[in-house]
């Protein structure tokens, strides 16, 4: 709950929300997405109360950051 925590924390700052849908009771539905250099994350999580609640979270090891310290561009097999 804690890595869910801070994953939410962090969209903010470095994630696209994609859909935010209101659900009863003042809840709504939210999902991000996290492109990093190496992986892909998605979120998709109830909050209530600004608590966090995962209903699916899914990880893609992309590597679009291979070489890129060498030749400054992303992988383009990765993209």
């Amino acid at each position: 709950m804690a890595m869910a925590r801070r994953f939410a924390q962090a969209a903010s700052r470095l994630v696209l929300a994609l859909e935010s849908r209101f659900m009863p009771g003042g809840s709504h539905r939210v999902a991000v997405i996290d492109v990093g250099t190496n992986s892909a994350r998605l979120l998709v999580a109830d909050v209530v109360d600004g608590r966090v609640a995962p209903v699916e979270r899914r990880r893609t090891v992309t590597r679009l950051g291979r070489g890129v310290d060498l030749c400054g561009r992303l992988a383009a097999e990765a993209i």
